[in-house]
């Protein structure tokens, strides 16, 4: 809220959203009340507890300055779990449910309601001592014109060699955008899902038995002027996954991803699959500035963020967060990846060691798919798939010693 022309302004949003939850448990105790009533004496315990909770979490917000957590969660789940020790009524698993969920939403609106008019009040009629201390900040900055500016102000906040590093991991990517559903697409255009399409006499890959599933056909050809040197630039690449997800974490997972490479396009031929494919889909290509940033050099850039005074924190978390929202793009082809967990380094060293090659060998990673809903794609629970490959079978157009790693939350 604004606390007039001259003051600043308080940004903290930890509490929103409590009513939401409260509504939804609330719902579900009053109606369990019905078959177990709470007693009088609970209810004036819980009010008593939330205000109890309410004033320490306000405290707290503004003492600690926890804008990235939300304690009142942690409190009234604590606080809920002692009544229902103290005072489980019926010793029924509904008369559980019933105080469960009534102390909850009770605990959740209360502290939502006081913290949030601490809040309110403590801004209003101590702005500038919270100014002082660091629980507020000052107005936010402005907002660049796009995104190369947004890039260059969020740099320029940086010291130095840190601001030279962090730049280096702003690289360019080519983007995969997914477009309309299109069954009439020329059977050589780029797309996802489909039936496959391979050169005559060649057998559909399978992997124990079992038929692998077809993802998507990438004909070179029409991203050539956005590829890397080095890179074939003619060719139809054909990505295939074993329907049993491995993880690409363990040798016995090598042969679950198939590339195949087909040099003439016009060659190909439609495939027949004994069970219904996915539908195809167009897809677009881009080329973009993605961040690809080292863990090492990521820790050394949070270490200076958590060293900032609570003023050029604040405003280096926003300059960061314009930077960095607009660059998750999450399909990818022949570019630095978006990692859903961490890098993929000890599942590259595994596939170095399955194909029998150096452990420093350098991999490219080809092809990075998203969970796509068109295509009933969900890779574990929504995460992203990434096909790798040695980056000189890359440059030598051989693709007979893929690895594919599934990461998801």
């Amino acid at each position: 809220m604004k606390l007039g022309p001259s003051s600043p302004s308080f940004h903290y949003t930890g509490l929103d959203g409590l009513w939401k939850s409260a509504a939804v448990w609330g719902v579900i105790g009053i109606f369990c009340q019905v078959f177990s009533p709470v007693p009088l004496v609970v209810l004036v315990l819980v009010i008593f507890g939330g205000i109890l909770a309410g004033g320490v979490c306000a405290w707290w917000i503004l003492k600690m300055q926890t804008r990235w957590m939300n304690p009142t969660r942690l409190a009234a789940a604590a606080i809920m779990c002692g009544f229902v020790i103290a005072f489980r009524p019926g010793y029924s698993v509904l008369g559980s449910l019933a105080m469960g969920s009534f102390l909850f939403a009770s605990i959740h609106l209360t502290l939502g309601i006081l913290g949030k008019m601490a809040l309110a009040r403590l801004s209003q009629s101590h702005g500038r001592l919270l100014e002082s201390i660091g629980a507020m900040t000052a107005s936010p900055p402005p907002v660049e014109k796009d995104a190369d500016s947004t890039r260059h102000a969020f740099l320029a906040a940086l010291p130095q060699p840190l601001r030279d590093e962090i730049a280096g991991t702003f690289v360019p990517a080519i983007i995969i955008d997914p477009g309309e559903i299109d069954e009439e697409l020329p059977a050589e255009v780029s797309s996802f899902g489909g039936r496959p399409v391979m050169e005559p006499g060649l057998p559909r890959p399978h992997r124990d038995g079992r038929p692998m599933d077809f993802l998507a056909r990438i004909n070179l050809s029409e991203v050539a002027d956005l590829l890397p040197a080095g890179s074939p630039r003619i060719g139809l690449l054909s990505f295939f996954y074993d329907p049993e997800q491995p993880w690409g974490s363990d040798p016995e997972d090598r042969g679950s991803g198939c590339i195949l490479y087909s040099p003439h396009p016009a060659d190909c031929h439609t495939v027949e699959m004994d069970r219904p494919s996915s539908p195809r889909q167009a897809i677009g290509f881009r080329r973009e500035i993605v961040q690809s940033i080292p863990e090492e050099l990521e820790e050394r850039f949070y270490t200076h963020f958590r060293s900032l005074a609570p003023k050029e924190y604040a405003r280096l978390e926003i300059l960061q967060e314009r930077a960095l929202e607009p660059l998750s793009f999450a399909n990818r082809l022949v570019s630095h990846p978006q990692p859903v967990q961490n890098a993929m380094d000890p599942e590259l060293k595994t596939a170095c060691h399955a194909y029998g090659l150096p452990a420093e060998t350098p991999w490219m990673m080809v092809l990075q798919l998203d969970s796509v809903s068109e295509q009933e794609w969900c890779w574990g629970d929504a995460g992203c798939l990434y096909f790798w490959i040695p980056e000189d079978d890359w440059r030598a157009a051989r693709f007979d010693r893929p690895w594919v790693v599934l990461q998801c939350t």
